[in-house]
């Protein structure tokens, strides 16, 4: 159960960062963001 626990706050952490680090690529106006799986967001 400790591996489970694990790899679902390594999951939560990923989407947090991935989410807030798009979202501040979208208020300073930057060109692209690159996500976590290589989808490029414009």
């Amino acid at each position: 159960m400790k591996n489970k626990q694990k790899y679902i706050v390594i999951m939560l952490a990923g989407i947090i960062l991935n989410i807030g680090l798009y979202w501040i690529a979208h208020v300073l106006h930057l060109p692209a963001w690159l996500d976590t799986v290589g989808t490029v967001f414009f």
